[in-house]
């Protein structure tokens, strides 16, 4: 039975097929850039959590795709920074992320997510000091959750 497992597991080389073979189905593209910032949250939210459950960057993309009407603008909306600061960090760009978190943090010093994301950051970085912060504004701000 081992062997057998062994062999399912095996990667298989795909074989020239016929052009009509689908080999892989994509999902949507992102073609329109939503109008309303809810709606780019939303979308973009989606986007990062396929990119966690599967492991895949390029879903990334697509979140900054559907964030690129607001990214990096400092009028844009605190729940899209956090999100915009969400990618960032996902694709190892963490020094922005801390710029982009700490700007959305004083727009709104309520924002439970965003004191969260920081406080990861922080301490993923010995950051322990800041991350300390952080964690208290957590435990200050989020009700009901265990910081």
């Amino acid at each position: 039975m081992g062997s057998l497992c062994a062999h399912a597991a095996a990667p298989q080389d795909l074989r020239a097929g016929t052009d009509t073979e689908v080999i892989e189905r994509l999902p949507e593209r992102v073609s329109v850039t939503p109008s309303s910032p809810q709606a780019a949250a939303t979308a973009a939210r989606r986007w990062i959590t396929l990119s966690r459950e599967t492991a895949d960057p390029r879903y990334l993309g697509r979140a900054q795709a559907v964030l690129s009407k607001w990214w990096g603008r400092i009028d844009a909306p605190a729940d899209l920074m956090v999100l915009q600061a969400t990618v960032e960090q996902a694709q190892h760009e963490f020094s922005a992320a801390r710029t982009t978190l700490e700007r959305a943090l004083q727009k709104n010093p309520a924002h439970v997510q965003g004191w969260l994301t920081l406080a990861t950051r922080e301490r993923v970085a010995a950051r322990y000091a800041a991350g300390d912060v952080a964690w208290r504004n957590v435990a200050r701000r989020g009700a009901g959750l265990d910081a």
